[in-house]
């Protein structure tokens, strides 16, 4: 049985991965830093700081595939908690929300690579979380992987004008860098926004709702926001999870998966 390490495997899509993984056959470690709470009883949760090697080259030397399931879309990651909860707790995370969509401020020349020091105040920045944890968990698995062995990175599709550019830019750098490790064969997704298609009560869901609202408006979406703003449509978490899944086991699957062949899967397999 081929081993799968998901990075990121209690977060959102992560718990999703890993329950695809175990559905189609895999031995399944989630690593995160708190190693808990254990969502799955045939996964295997180990604490580990990705920031930290020794702390998990045991595990990847035993692993066949890996993903990186990590990464934030604010630097406030409040927003996580709000989006993950129910409408009912909305008004008293509100606070939270709006601090979340404070951008960065251009007159604060922050040095891109001040990120790598590893100071408090750079601990939830963009380039540490979507790109830095990337390239450093992808050269210690390229130390050990075997010739081609898979190796999936969260990217995404370039869908919302409120977020910050970086948090962009950091993905495609993260993208640039990973294509280049011998070993790999990276494969980079990139979903839009993601919702539970279980049908939750979580206002993520809503969320997607309207962001799928907005995305099939075509022209009409572009007169109402201006021809610049380009919403696409939110995507079913279980969609990009499976689609993750399949490209572990197929070689052909390599480079960018992007919003729209994540959408005509979905319709492939529905």
């Amino acid at each position: 049985m081929k081993h799968l390490v998901v990075f990121g495997g209690t977060g959102f899509l992560g718990r999703h991965i890993v329950n695809a993984a175990l559905k189609a056959q895999w031995k399944v470690t989630s690593v995160s830093k708190s190693g808990a709470p254990v969502l799955n009883r045939d996964a295997t949760y180990y604490s580990a700081d990705v920031f930290e090697p020794p702390s998990y080259e045991a595990i990847l030397s035993e692993a066949d595939a890996v993903v990186h399931s990590m990464g934030t879309i604010f630097e406030n990651t409040a927003y996580k908690k709000v989006l993950n909860g129910g409408l009912c707790s909305l008004p008293e995370a509100i606070p939270s929300l709006l601090s979340s969509f404070k951008g960065h401020n251009p007159m604060k020349n922050r040095d891109p690579s001040d990120a790598d020091s590893g100071a408090s105040d750079q601990s939830q920045s963009f380039e540490r979380l979507n790109r830095d944890s990337a390239i450093i968990l992808a050269k210690e698995f390229a130390k050990v992987a075997k010739k081609t062995s898979p190796f999936v990175y969260i990217s995404a599709e370039d869908w919302n004008p409120l977020v910050d550019r970086r948090y962009i830019l950091t993905k495609r750098q993260a993208e640039m860098e990973l294509a280049s490790q011998p070993s790999l064969r990276p494969v980079f997704v990139r979903p839009g926004f993601m919702y539970d298609s279980s049908g939750t009560s979580a206002l993520r869901n809503h969320v997607g709702c309207a962001a799928n609202a907005v995305g099939h408006l075509g022209s009409l979406g572009a007169s109402l926001f201006g021809s610049s703003v380009n919403f696409n449509p939110a995507i079913p978490v279980q969609v990009v999870a499976n689609a993750v899944v399949e490209s572990l086991s197929d070689d052909s699957i390599d480079g960018v998966v992007s919003l729209e062949a994540l959408q005509k899967y979905a319709t492939m397999t529905t």
